[in-house]
Parts: structure tokens; C-alpha cells; sequence
């Protein structure tokens, strides 16, 4: 049976700051059938630890400057004391306490798109779309970018990076949970940027083991809680890294990525025989997007599934088990080049839709 986001459109997330609502318009109008939540990183509030990790600057663990990295300092006085309270209310929210819950959400002020989109869902019951999209910063890129009293990321202290994965456990739960309030099924993205960090000179520290772990904790926390998880990662990564975390979408950069996807052809096959689902991120989400049509980037996707082929790869599921992406965010970009790349989205995802899905 075809799950029925098979051959849709959706989006990264990331938005240069519109304002909310043309923000959210701009979402609802160009995909009716997967609306995102709009991110705008371009708030200095809508920081990665501000809208997915506040929970653990309230608890006072996590410190967070204007100009330098988030810092969690495990030798501050109390630590242990606030380490504990914060698990116990990880526990309870776990349980099913809602107040609990609560406090891992993402702030108002923190994610205005956010609760923009819910509210208006919830208030507009004509508009039906297929699913709603959530998303939040993949393992790696959080780990990476908060660092310990001695300025080494989290990501290599086996607590510290379970405290950073627990709380994120629990802002998937709470946007979920929020997001069914618009009674559609929910997609949750978890936004992986630096897997390409993996075999570099700079992190050799960190094992495959320690970055499938991480990301099998956050896809069984969307999967146990109702929804289908996807994996967006973009620049070059090792795809290996991901299957044993057995997520049911894997999104990636395909305009100028696709080499990795080919490089690990067979256990593309294998994934997409149980069900798995690509997410190509065909619409480079920068000023290349100028450059492009809608046929010229049909023509590059069939280009790649022939390449495939080639390897293996089973052609008719890869017709049909996908979906249509920008290749990443378009937060740091001109109003402009998004309105363009969400225009491009809807018409390549048209014709693709139309040579290879319908039936």
C-alpha cells in the first residue's frame, strides 16, 4: 500500500524573516498538501538551543552568550543538584504529565511559526493537507555546537550528550503532540547539517556508533510517538551512517550531493524494499535556483534514478517512494531567491509527479 505523501512536495524548514504570517502564507500556498512550520534563523531568538534546548537554560545547565557557543559547564556549582531536577522532570513528562511535557516546548518567542501554523489549521478546516511537517536540529549538529567547560563539544561526554538527546527526545513528543492538535498525521524531521563532520580530521573522536546511537534514540522517540520521522542532512555525508537508525524518510541534498546516495546503492534498495522513502532535495535553495526549471531539473532526477538502476536499484519504487525537497533551507537567503525556490518546488514537483507517479 503507498503511504500518501509517495510523490508530494514539502520543505526544509528555514525562512528569511518575511514576517510570520507572509511566512506562513507563503508555506500554506505553495505546499497544501505537507505545510512546515516556518523557521526564521535569522532572529537571533530562533536559535537552535532557544527553540528546541530552552529547557535546559531554564534549568540552568545550559548557558547560552550573544557572540560564543552555548556552553554546558558540568564543574559549576549545583550542577549535579540541577542535572537531577532536570531528569526527573524528563521522567515525568515521559509518564505523561503534561505540565512536565510543557516545559520542553518550543517558547513563543522562540518559534512564532510555530504555533502560527497549529492555530491556523486548527481555526481553518477547509484546508486539508495530506500531513504536517515538524522539524528540529538533528544530534550531531547540537552536540557540536555546545561545548563543555574546556570548549570541547558535548557531542564526545557520554552524559552531557544524553542530557542534549533527552531533551530533545521530549521536544518531539511536545511538538507532536501539538501538531495533531490539527488532527493530520505528523512528519518530524530531525535537520542533520554536519554529518559530513564524521571521518573528518577535526572529530575523529566521534565513532559511526556514537552518531547512529543519537539518532536512533530521536527516530524511535518520533516513531513511539506517532509520527513518521524523517532525516534531512545536507553537504556530503556518509548515508551509512543512517540506516541503522531506521528512519522512514531520508531527505539529502540530490542537486549536488547525489554521489553519496550512489555510493551506497545497495542498501538504498534495501531501504526502499521496507518502505523507506527519499526525500530529493532537487531545487538548489540559493541562487543556482535562477538558473533552473522544472524540466531541467525533471530531467536531472531521471538522469539519477537511470544511474541507479545502473547500480541495482530497484527503478519502479524509486518512482514512487519519494518526495520533492529544496535541497536545504532558504533561511539565509534573500525573499527572493525563497519565493523562487518555492515556486520552482510546486512546478518540478508537478512534473514529476505527472511522468512518473500517476497512475
Amino acid at each position: 500500500m503507498h503511504k500518501h505523501y509517495w510523490g508530494d512536495i514539502t520543505a526544509i524548514g528555514s525562512l528569511p524573516d518575511i514576517g510570520t504570517q507572509e511566512g506562513l502564507q507563503l508555506v500554506l500556498r505553495s505546499l497544501p498538501r505537507i505545510p512546515h512550520w516556518p523557521q526564521f534563523p535569522k532572529r537571533p531568538q530562533e536559535y537552535l538551543t532557544h527553540q528546541f534546548l530552552q529547557v535546559l537554560v531554564d534549568y540552568d545547565i545550559m548557558e547560552v552568550s550573544q557572540n560564543n557557543n552555548p556552553t554546558i559547564n558540568a564543574e559549576r556549582p549545583q550542577f549535579i543538584k540541577k542535572l537531577t531536577a532536570f531528569y526527573e522532570t524528563y521522567l515525568e513528562a515521559a509518564g505523561g504529565n503534561p505540565a512536565a511535557l510543557e516545559k520542553f516546548a518550543i517558547p513563543d518567542w522562540a518559534g512564532a511559526g510555530f504555533s502560527a501554523l497549529v492555530n491556523e489549521l486548527e481555526k481553518n478546516r477547509q484546508f486539508k493537507p495530506a500531513h504536517v511537517k515538524g522539524q528540529l536540529v538533528g544530534p550531531l549538529t547540537a552536540g557540536l555546537q555546545i561545548m563543555d567547560s574546556n570548549n570541547i563539544p558535548v557531542f564526545y561526554d557520554d552524559q552531557l550528550r544524553d542530557v542534549v538527546i533527552k531533551a530533545l527526545t521530549m521536544n518531539i513528543r511536545w511538538q507532536v503532540t501539538q501538531l495533531s492538535r490539527t488532527q493530520l498525521p505528523v512528519i518530524i524531521f530531525l535537520d542533520e547539517g554536519l554529518l559530513h563532520a564524521y571521518g573528518h580530521r577535526d572529530f575523529l573522536g566521534i565513532s559511526a556508533k556514537m552518531i547512529s546511537d543519537a539518532f536512533r534514540e530521536l527516530i524511535e522517540a518520533i516513531k513511539e510517538n506517532g509520527a513518521e520521522a524523517g532525516v534531512h542532512f545536507c553537504s556530503r555525508a556518509d548515508w551509512d551512517l543512517l540506516f541503522p537508525a531506521r528512519p522512514d524518510i531520508l531527505a539529502f541534498d540530490a542537486y549536488s550531493y547525489f554521489s553519496g546516495m550512489l555510493a551506497a546503492a545497495d542498501k538504498v534498495d534495501t531501504f526502499l524494499a521496507g518502505g523507506g522513502t527519499i526525500a530529493w532535495g532537487l531545487i538548489p535553495s540559493y541562487e543556482a535556483c535562477f538558473e533552473e526549471t522544472a524540466a531541467s531539473l525533471c530531467q536531472r532526477w531521471q538522469d539519477y534514478i537511470k544511474r541507479l538502476e545502473e547500480k541495482g536499484v530497484d527503478g519502479a519504487r524509486l518512482r514512487r517512494q519519494y518526495l520533492i525537497t529544496p535541497s536545504c533551507g532558504t533561511g539565509f537567503y534573500t525573499p527572493d531567491i525563497a519565493r523562487r525556490v518555492y515556486q520552482l518546488l510546486q512546478e518540478t514537483g508537478e512534473l514529476i509527479y505527472k511522468t512518473s507517479f500517476a497512475f
